[in-house]
């Protein structure tokens, strides 16, 4: 099977006006995400499914190949699903990497495309990592809870289980097969999934399985305005400037 990867980015953020054009160092944060991006091994075709020209324009800047998107479309995964058909991909794995994380360990990416490619009896495949109680308290960090083997029970806002001395924190990868990303798209929003704001939880409450692989590395997103200046100020450490 060959992979597609699709980068989501929507101009409008409630948090951080216009986040995919942040600056982080001398580029905007799509540019980072995409450059990061394009590391993978298993990447295949690598594109950004940008719902303005704006986004689009910074992200062809560096390099990235563009489609756009509909406003209108709710979530990531239906932009991911509208650029796959689009494209006229025959993909039969689908990479959805988050426009808002620049920092992803592209090698832990490839584990969980690999997985995809093989025979795990799983829909989707994603990653969490440990952290303690006081990172789980914000609503923005999605605490996973998964079962003994290592699929996932429930996603939360809230921190959960009640109690814990360390929280599993979601990660923004998902790595789709294809059909199951279809029968995703054909189901209606959920109760848990409009109330929690995440739409994981309609596979898991429609009895799709969702494999979470534990990662070591804390690779954080971008959702807040303290979030955009940690990222910034790992990169400025990191010296990876433009």
């Amino acid at each position: 099977m060959t992979v597609l990867t699709v980068i989501p980015a929507r101009l409008g953020s409630a948090r951080i006006p216009a986040k995919p054009l942040a600056d982080i160092c001398g580029e905007p944060l799509i540019a980072r995400v995409y450059k990061n991006a394009v590391k993978m091994r298993r990447a295949g075709r690598v594109v950004v499914a940008a719902d303005s020209e704006e986004v689009a324009a910074a992200a062809a800047a560096a390099g990235a190949e563009t489609v756009m998107t509909p406003e209108t479309l709710a979530s990531g995964s239906d932009r991911v699903l509208y650029a796959l058909r689009k494209l006229s991909s025959t993909a039969g794995v689908v990479v959805n990497l988050q426009g808002d994380e620049p920092l992803m360990d592209t090698v832990f990416v490839d584990r969980l495309v690999e997985a995809a490619l093989g025979d795990e009896p799983a829909d989707v495949f994603t990653a969490s990592f440990r952290a303690d109680p006081e990172r789980a308290q914000s609503s923005s960090a999605v605490k996973a809870v998964l079962d003994r083997k290592g699929y996932a029970l429930y996603f939360s806002r809230s921190p959960v289980p009640y109690g814990a001395s360390r929280y599993l924190i979601h990660q923004g990868v998902y790595v789709w097969r294809r059909k199951s990303l279809e029968r995703f798209h054909s189901l209606e929003p959920t109760e848990a999934e409009k109330s929690e704001r995440l739409e994981q939880l309609r596979a898991l409450e429609n009895g799709m399985r969702i494999r979470v692989f534990l990662s070591s590395s804390d690779s954080p997103g971008v959702d807040t305005p303290e979030d955009l200046e940690r990222v910034r100020g790992i990169f400025e450490k990191e010296g990876r400037r433009v």
